[in-house]
């Protein structure tokens, strides 16, 4: 799906429009039933197990409402006459705000640090895969070193005589 999208296969990607998360107001504007629902279902968490597949359906559609008014943002750029912006949601001073944060990081891409890290974090990784299977290894033996050292102690004290 990420190669589809235009993301190389491997590694991380980033998304700059990702970095704008819209306010929670605007946000309520859009599937306003998700709050609710996710209102009665911490109001009553006694049969959560059983209400798994709505708490994960909702929590997909308040993940979805973020990305519809990011893309939304955006796709009005290209298609300001289209139907859907029409909607009195679009015409809001709440929602030209937040489409020009979104269209500035989407123009102004910052790579945050940390998708700078995570670049590097593979060779990172299996070098340090690497000296924690070193250290595995010679903590084993110094276990072992221990363990014959402890017993040539009884040994002595017991017989007087080191081991072998």
């Amino acid at each position: 799906m990420r190669t589809v999208a235009g993301h190389p296969l491997e590694g991380t990607y980033f998304n700059p429009r990702d970095t704008v998360k819209p306010p929670a107001t605007l946000k309520n504007r859009v599937f306003p039933e998700v709050e609710g629902g996710l209102a009665n279902i911490r109001k009553d968490p006694s049969n959560l197990e059983e209400r798994l597949s709505e708490v994960g359906f909702l929590r997909l559609m308040d993940f979805l409402r973020t990305v519809f008014l990011q893309d939304a943002a955006l796709l009005r750029r290209s298609y300001p006459d289209h139907e859907i912006f029409k909607d009195g949601l679009f015409g809001t001073d709440e929602f030209k705000a937040f489409a020009a944060t979104v269209c500035q990081a989407e123009d102004n891409p910052e790579w945050p640090e940390n998708k700078n890290i995570q670049a590097v974090v593979p060779e990172i990784s299996a070098m340090m895969a690497g000296m924690r299977q070193e250290s595995s290894i010679g903590h084993s033996r110094t276990h072992s070193r221990i363990d014959e050292v402890a017993k040539d102690l009884k040994r002595v004290r017991r017989d007087g005589t080191p081991g072998s």
